[in-house]
């Protein structure tokens, strides 16, 4: 009985630590947030770094904050303040979009930066 605790618990420490791992690698691979304004490269900013970004364009004024991993919205000077209510993303190829300020805000893995090598 004692030889199979034992197994169970070597078990359960080496899953903790290939998960432990496994998590550093995605922290380090996180990917970036991009922003394009009329479909022209604006920025591009790290998904692992907490940050308020303001954006100024022809059309208005926006400010997204990327937390933990996250994009939001926080403020924009759009009538209807669509972008707004999309919430927040945090998944590859999701996209916070602003018509009246023609502004995209979009999640690029680090995998997809990688293959191409370009901003999208």
């Amino acid at each position: 009985m004692i030889k199979k605790d034992l197994y169970l618990i070597m078990c359960l420490l080496l899953a903790a630590a290939l998960l432990f791992i496994g998590k550093e690698t995605l922290m380090h691979d996180a990917g970036s947030v991009t922003a394009t304004v009329d479909g022209t490269p604006y920025g591009s900013w790290p998904l692992d770094k907490n940050d308020t970004i303001r954006i100024g364009t022809p059309y208005g004024q926006n400010e997204f904050t990327i937390k933990n991993g996250t994009v939001i919205m926080t403020s924009a000077d759009c009538p209807h303040k669509d972008c707004l209510r999309q919430g927040a993303i945090h998944t590859a190829d999701s996209a916070i979009i602003c018509l009246p300020h023609h502004l995209v805000i979009e999640i690029q893995s680090a995998a997809d930066k990688k293959i191409d090598g370009t901003v999208r």
